[in-house]
């Protein structure tokens, strides 16, 4: 019987009936479309909205950080990018103050390395595209800031996927999940979530949408206009790869950061302290060379100025391959060890031969090193090969420092400098506790505090005021820290808090914050806000109070435009007494993070009961 001979309710023989497409399965596609067709919405009505705000906020711009950015990158494109932090620490020493009518800009320079080579290269397109034959300045059309403006909103976009990324993934991982022991050696990523389950989509569509429209993230990034935003996509995506167990790639992206914003390190502690606190060592050490690793590929053109140190790096790389290869090789039978110990032994010669006419404790350096690595690479996992190479990359540059003098300039100009720039307890319009206490109650920089009722601290010992604050600081992040450690093993959705907690701590309570940098909590609270009216709440006030800072001091440099007339009058009086307020905030943060959600057995606590 032919097959065209069967009753429509009859299976052909040899051929295997297709299941039919259920509900849960079609609601999963839908889903899926719908998220794309609010992602291109989003995308493009964002895109246009801070046009619009560019152009509506012309007569109230703040030129002197993007004149300054074109003036310094210029200045690094005349002598050499490579060569601006040399020449400034033979023109004025590594401590001088980097201020005269002669150099480029009225601010001093505190651009890591890597925002100067984007300074560089943008004032390098300027010159080709918008100079006209001359010497290239700072224009107010858009098309000449398009570059910067194009990379703000690049890095706004990366860090809206990366929220809707973090907020699914750890909302996935609470439903119905056990709490994890709380001691947990090696490397034990968090249980695999299914993309195919669309609980706890919508919430990371919502905290996505509450970035990518943050008011103050857009205030900062196309009005003001800065730079600021740059801190956002990493510090997520890096919370994001230590929630994932990936911790070569949250130490790579937080170390790259590093080198363009400094002020990301402020979260270092809480990225370093999810793995430590559990005895995940391994995790620690690697989220260690990624930063290391990452800070080494951009800053060796600064350090490697010798042939000396061209070589060294070179024969350093030659056992860094042969130690890859030794990772790679395979681990069974019992004469394993001697297959990869002859390689690895191999590598350790190639380094010696040539250091072996260095002084014996410069050869006692690259031993070491070389050393440490060959045991990660002997030990180690096959996943150890990235550590490995990264590991040996940054620390045989490291050592180009005491073995040929290579030049730490970048660190002392584009890191040490800026932490040391402005010599105030606050800058700018930033109300919060150092303004408070500069404004209101007289405090200055230099001033100390009598703590000799401490019993550690010694009776005429003075303490300046700074590093009390600083210290401050570091305990009430400790206790979010720790908080922080118990909602990642309790799977608790409050942990979606703590990646705000460090930058709100910080700029209500570190000295010299500046007012732009109430933008970050600002932003980062997007992820708590998706599942919390309470977070909600705390998003719009802290988006409130960085926009009113922000208009508030660069209004005060264009007090003939009309905005500024109608506006000050009500900005001025905010300041510094709003820091009371951010105060507050910063409290109420750091108890909510110290709560737990209340679960329901077989419930996904989505929102703050």
């Amino acid at each position: 019987m032919d097959t065209y001979d069967l009753a429509p309710d009859q299976p052909r023989r040899g051929v295997v009936a297709k299941p039919a497409a259920s509900p849960k399965h079609n609601r999963h596609w839908l889903a899926r479309i719908l998220v794309l067709l609010v992602a291109a919405a989003a995308i493009y009505g964002g895109i246009g909205l801070r046009r619009w705000a560019w152009d509506q906020t012309t007569d109230i711009r703040f030129t002197n950080s993007v004149n300054n950015a074109i003036r310094w990158g210029r200045y690094a494109n005349e002598v050499g990018v490579y060569n601006v932090y040399d020449t400034l620490v033979k023109q004025y020493g590594s401590d001088a103050e980097f201020e005269d009518l002669n150099m480029p800009g009225v601010f001093a320079l505190d651009y890591p390395p890597l925002r100067l080579m984007i300074v560089s290269w943008w004032a390098d397109w300027a010159q080709q595209h918008m100079a006209g034959g001359g010497r290239v300045n700072w224009q107010p059309e858009y098309e000449f800031t398009a570059p910067m403006l194009y990379l703000n909103m690049a890095c706004e976009l990366a860090a809206s996927l990366g929220m809707f990324l973090l907020v699914y993934h750890w909302l996935r991982v609470c439903r119905g999940s056990a709490p994890e022991p709380w001691w947990r050696w090696g490397d034990h990523p968090l249980p695999a979530v299914s993309l195919a389950d669309t609980n706890g989509m919508f919430p990371a569509i919502l905290a996505a949408l509450l970035l990518w429209f943050n008011p103050a993230v857009m205030f900062n990034a196309h009005v003001y206009p800065q730079w600021d935003v740059w801190v956002l996509p990493a510090i997520i995506f890096g919370f994001y790869f230590v929630l994932r167990g990936w911790w070569l790639a949250a130490g790579f992206i937080v170390g790259l950061e590093a080198m363009g914003k400094g002020q990301i390190l402020v979260a270092t502690p809480l990225l370093l302290a999810l793995p430590l606190l559990r005895g995940q060592l391994p995790g620690v050490l690697r989220i260690l060379i990624g930063m290391a690793g990452a800070i080494a590929l951009v800053v060796w053109p600064w350090m490697l100025r010798s042939p000396e140190s061209l070589q060294w790096m070179t024969h350093l790389g030659v056992a860094g391959a042969i130690l890859v290869l030794v990772n790679l090789l395979p681990r069974k039978g019992k004469v394993w060890p001697i297959l990869r110990g002859l390689p690895a032994m191999l590598a350790c010669g190639v380094v010696y031969w040539f250091v072996r006419a260095l002084p014996r404790e410069q050869q006692l350096y690259a031993l070491a090193l070389i050393g440490a690595v060959m045991a990660l690479a002997m030990l180690g996992s096959r996943w150890w090969a990235p550590s490995c190479a990264l590991g040996l990359w940054a620390g045989g540059l490291a050592l180009t420092v005491p073995m040929y003098g290579a030049s730490m300039a970048w660190y002392d100009i584009g890191i040490k400098y800026g932490t040391r720039h402005w010599r105030h307890l606050y800058w700018c319009h930033a109300s919060n506790l150092g303004s408070i206490m500069e404004v209101r109650y007289n405090w200055q920089f230099a001033d100390t505090i009598n703590l000799s009722w401490i019993p550690w601290i010694g009776p005429s010992t003075p303490v300046p005021i700074r590093l009390v604050m600083v210290w401050a600081f570091a305990a009430l992040l400790s206790i979010g820290i720790i908080a922080a450690v118990r909602h990642r093993v309790k799977h608790d959705p409050r942990l979606l808090l703590s990646l705000a907690l460090p930058f709100m701590l910080a700029f209500a309570v570190l000295p010299q914050m500046i007012d732009r940098y109430l933008m970050w909590p600002a932003a980062l609270i997007s992820a708590y806000a998706a599942i919390s009216i309470g977070g909600l709440v705390l998003w719009l006030v802290l988006s409130l109070l960085a926009c009113v800072m922000m208009a508030d001091y660069i209004m005060g440099f264009v007090l003939q435009a009309p905005e500024a007339q109608y506006w000050l009058p009500y900005l001025q009086v905010t300041f510094p007494d709003i820091g009371w307020g951010v105060l507050v905030l910063a409290g109420v943060m750091l108890y909510a993070a110290c709560l737990s959600t209340p679960r329901k057995e077989g419930a996904l606590p989505l929102q703050q009961r």
